[in-house]
C-alpha cells in the first residue's frame, strides 16, 4: 500500500500514531456548536444565519467561509 501511495513505512506509521492538529480540534468544536443551533432552528438555519449566530449570540470569531466548508462536511444537504 505505502508503494502504491508513494511514502515510506515509517512515514505511514508516524501519520497515524499523530495527534490530530489544533486547527481540526477547533473545526470540531465548531461544528458542534453549528450542529445545535441547527437543531434549535428546526433546520431552517442555512450558513448566513449560522454565521450571524455565532458572531453575535455565542461571541465566535469565525470566517464566513469556515462556516460554510463546516456546515456542508457536518450538515444533511437541503433537499
Amino acid at each position: 500500500m505505502c508503494k502504491l501511495a508513494g511514502v515510506t513505512r515509517a512515514g505511514f506509521y508516524a501519520w497515524v500514531k499523530r495527534k490530530p492538529s489544533a486547527r481540526s480540534l477547533e473545526d470540531q468544536r465548531i461544528r458542534g456548536l453549528l450542529e445545535t443551533a441547527h437543531e434549535a432552528s428546526r433546520g431552517t438555519y442555512g450558513a448566513p444565519r449560522l454565521h450571524a449566530h455565532l458572531k453575535i449570540q455565542l461571541q465566535e470569531r469565525v470566517s464566513y467561509k469556515r462556516v460554510v466548508r463546516l456546515k456542508n462536511e457536518a450538515l444533511p444537504a437541503e433537499a
